[in-house]
């Protein structure tokens, strides 16, 4: 058994207007999705998380990758931060 979680405040700007909000479900909401998992002996899962994680990059056009540095700058960036700790 394993878990995929997807829910998230997905808007930048929706984030950045209204943090408490994104804070209450992409942060809140994955810890409930994590506690859910735990009770049910869930121990593997997958979790979406966003290139808002990355630091901002100059060059346009460019990948993420996964060695690339964090620092997130947005709320939004943050929170998923946050999501890829717990998990």
């Amino acid at each position: 058994q394993f878990f995929i979680h997807l829910a998230s405040e997905k808007s930048v700007p929706n984030a950045e207007k209204n943090p408490e909000h994104a804070i209450e479900v992409n942060v809140c909401g994955t810890a409930h999705v994590l506690a859910a998992a735990s009770a049910a002996g869930v121990r593997a899962g997958i979790f979406a998380s966003s290139w808002a994680v990355y630091e901002p990059r100059n060059d346009a056009g460019h990948d993420y990758r996964e060695e690339d540095p964090c620092g997130p700058t947005t709320v939004y960036g943050m929170t998923k931060r946050i999501g890829e700790d717990m998990c």
